[in-house]
């Protein structure tokens, strides 16, 4: 369906993961898309950034990559997934301390 004086189908809001698979099947089934994302990045809660030399995960960080749609939507290998340790570990000024 083409989109009417540059208005598009449909308008996706957040470029999380969730928003990122149901824009790319609207594409699929031949709407017009727009993805509206309020950061300058892509990923939603889904991503880590750095901060003094550490790295602070923004939020949900388990990916389990036995769900059929992230096998089948997902190159995964691309990824460069790495297992993880359960836990946390929070830095202080008296050193690391794990949970």
């Amino acid at each position: 369906m083409a989109a009417t004086r540059g208005v598009p189908d449909v308008l996706v809001v957040g470029a999380g993961p969730a928003g990122l698979a149901c824009a790319r099947d609207l594409l699929a089934g031949g709407l017009d898309v727009t993805v509206l994302e309020a950061s300058d990045e892509v990923g939603g809660r889904m991503r880590s950034d750095r901060h003094e030399g550490f790295v602070v995960d923004r939020g949900f960080q388990v990916f389990n990559t036995s769900y059929p749609q992230v096998r089948r939507r997902l190159a995964l290998r691309a990824l460069r997934l790495r297992p993880f340790t359960p836990g946390i570990l929070v830095h202080t000024d008296d050193g690391p301390l794990r949970f």
